[in-house]
């Protein structure tokens, strides 16, 4: 402490002493901090002006030197560098920096090279239990009297390392008393002794490309950092492709741990929130994506509205351990549809090691509704094929992965799915007057259902012009490879009320029918047929009763043809033994009657005087006519 003040003393009182370029000579050539300097000119000044007072300046011409350390390489050379201040003393305040002028240090070009060095454990030991730094001491420093005002111009400044990567920018500085402002590559910092504030250019371009996006272009990006006693406070906004992004953080002040060490970056983690918004989903893809990628598969492309996304940490079950929350709110709306769900993405992760972890989705449905594709009620529905663009062999997920270099071994990813309550999952479609509602929780590990249900919500509606309530509909999947169904669907009839109940395995379910009031089983099939039992048919539809009960005995016929059926003509149910094919023959006119197989379709017309003409269309042999008589004897 004693030298510390002799030597104070001396620079205040006898600088000159101390303070020359002769010394300053002597001290880089003994010292080695360069290995290699020069100047073309240069000075040092100091004036008298009270016994309490001095005058420093000087002004150095092309400074050129050579620093280099194992890790880093800064060659340069200054054409200016020049500073002018008073050193002030008083027994109040100590000593006092007043400047008279900014420190001006002035630069065209600067070669800064990083080297590459083997990873040491030894090195990596002693940065994560280094001390960690005073980040409120010195952003006090930076602001003291002890700092003079400066202005510092670098052009070309090249950053490479050994592999071949370069960048190069120029950096504009100035500080001014209580404010302070840098300028590179578009970026604007801005500070004071409380904050600072970052800002990006309004349109700036970040270096990765997705082939299926494009350029990947960030607007009005800005960071704002608050400089408490016990904490910094950092909140980041901005937007790309029309999502508004928003990360707020802080850590708290002083440091307990070094910013390499996994205790730090759980603590940052922790004190980390994220969200994200896009106003219109649709509208912005629109806009975001290629012509020929920019419509969304249907049903997404009917419908429009914002999506929201958070994301959070929590501690995991080890000390260096991370869950990373990801929750995604949906609401999207169209003419007769409706998207309302949260997604649920929890990751865990391993700072330590820094590795993924298991990962678990859920989806919780608020509300899905849904509008079918217009159903023919006399021929199969249409089928549902994937979007061809997903096999664009440019565009292709597995090339992704390779360009980014991510690997492609599948994580141990879990999924639960949720519709519970009022919250469900529904069709419109034009076979029935009312919505299909549906309840779900099926739980999915590593792309396996592990269990779960789905249930109907009660329906009541109209079936081919005829009552039908559905009160219980579920399939349970307790053993996924064989789930069971429990059902109960009542047939309301103008004088019957027939009720099916189902139960048993999904693939071949056991089916019972009852009414009230009571009949046997072949009335209720009369009843569901024709709407009247057995003893109330002519000849031909009892036969047609009986043969249907053959066939449904047999489960070559399903409940739901059966229904289908009951609001056609029926002349008859006709089974072929050796085929195994069972068909319906309708009538649809007076001479006329249409017969619907498996696999064919046929025409039926009389002629007269026994006289008969069939037309056929059977799915192996093709068209067919032949002509018929029936002698009676």
């Amino acid at each position: 402490m004693f030298a510390a003040l002799i030597g104070l003393c001396l620079i205040f009182f006898k600088p000159q002493l101390l303070i020359n370029t002769k010394n300053l000579a002597f001290v880089l050539n003994k010292s080695g901090i360069f290995s290699e300097w020069s100047w073309q000119k240069g000075s040092l000044e100091h004036n008298y002006i009270h016994w309490n007072e001095r005058r420093f300046s000087g002004d150095f011409k092309h400074f050129c030197f050579q620093y280099e350390t194992d890790g880093l390489g800064i060659k340069s050379c200054l054409e200016k560098v020049s500073w002018d201040f008073k050193l002030l003393f008083s027994a109040s305040k100590g000593f006092e920096l007043i400047s008279m002028s900014p420190i001006l240090v002035t630069s065209s070009q600067v070669q800064v090279k990083l080297k590459t060095k083997p990873e040491d454990a030894r090195v990596k030991q002693a940065q994560e239990s280094a001390p960690p730094p005073n980040i409120r001491r010195y952003w006090k420093l930076f602001w003291s009297e002890l700092v003079p005002d400066a202005d510092i111009d670098l052009k070309n400044i090249m950053i490479e390392n050994s592999e071949g990567w370069n960048v190069g920018f120029d950096v504009n500085a100035q500080k001014s008393g209580r404010r302070f402002q840098a300028k590179s590559m578009g970026f604007t910092l801005q500070a004071d002794p409380n904050s600072f504030t970052l800002l990006a250019p309004s349109v700036f371009k970040i270096p990765m490309d997705l082939s299926l996006v494009g350029p990947m272009i960030l607007t009005d990006a800005k960071a704002l950092g608050r400089i408490r006693e016990d904490a910094l406070d950092i909140n980041l906004t901005g937007s790309i492709f029309g999502i508004l992004l928003k990360v707020s953080s802080f850590v708290n002040l002083p440091l307990k741990d070094p910013p390499a060490s996994v205790a730090f970056l759980k603590e940052l983690a922790l004190n980390t929130q994220a969200q994200a918004r896009v106003d219109q989903v649709t509208q912005k893809a629109r806009n975001a994506l290629p012509t020929t990628y920019n419509e969304l598969p249907a049903p997404l492309n009917a419908l429009d509205g914002p999506l929201d996304l958070q994301a959070w940490a929590r501690p995991g079950i080890k000390s260096g351990e991370i869950e990373v929350i990801v929750k995604l709110i949906t609401h999207m709306k169209g003419e007769k549809q409706e998207l309302e769900f949260d997604v649920l993405n929890k990751i865990l992760f391993d700072l330590e090691n820094k590795e993924l972890g298991a990962i678990f989705l859920g989806l919780d449905v608020k509300k899905i509704m849904l509008q079918l594709p217009r159903l023919p009620k006399n021929a199969l529905p249409p089928q549902f094929l994937p979007d061809g663009r997903i096999h664009d062999d440019e565009l292709s997920f597995e090339k992704e992965l390779s360009k980014q270099n991510i690997s492609e071994s599948s994580p141990d990813i879990n999924l639960r799915l949720k519709a519970l309550g009022k919250n469900f999952v529904g069709f419109h479609t034009n076979l029935l007057e009312e919505r299909l509602r549906f309840n779900l929780d099926l739980a999915i590990e590593r792309g396996k259902l592990k269990g779960g249900y789905v249930k109907t919500l009660p329906l009541d509606t109209t079936f081919f012009n005829r009552k039908i309530s559905v009160k219980k509909f579920l399939i349970r999947f307790d053993n996924p490879e064989a789930p069971e169904v429990d059902g109960k669907i009542v047939f309301d009839l103008p004088e019957y009320k027939v009720t099916l109940f189902l139960e048993g395995p999904l693939s071949r379910p056991r089916h019972y029918m009852t009414s009230d009031p009571p009949l046997p089983k072949e009335d209720i099939y009369a009843v569901l047929l024709f709407g009247r039992p057995m003893i109330d048919l002519s000849g031909g539809n009892k036969n047609a009763v009986q043969r249907t009960n053959q066939v449904l005995s047999q489960g070559l016929l399903s409940i739901g043809v059966l229904y289908f059926l009951s609001d056609t003509p029926i002349q008859a149910i006709i089974f072929d033994p050796d085929s195994e094919q069972v068909s319906a023959q309708i009538g649809i006119g007076e001479k006329s009657s249409l017969t619907v197989g498996q696999d064919s379709v046929g025409v039926r017309r009389s002629l007269g005087r026994g006289w008969y003409v069939d037309t056929t269309n059977e799915k192996n042999t093709g068209y067919g006519v032949m002509l018929e008589r029936i002698l009676a004897y």
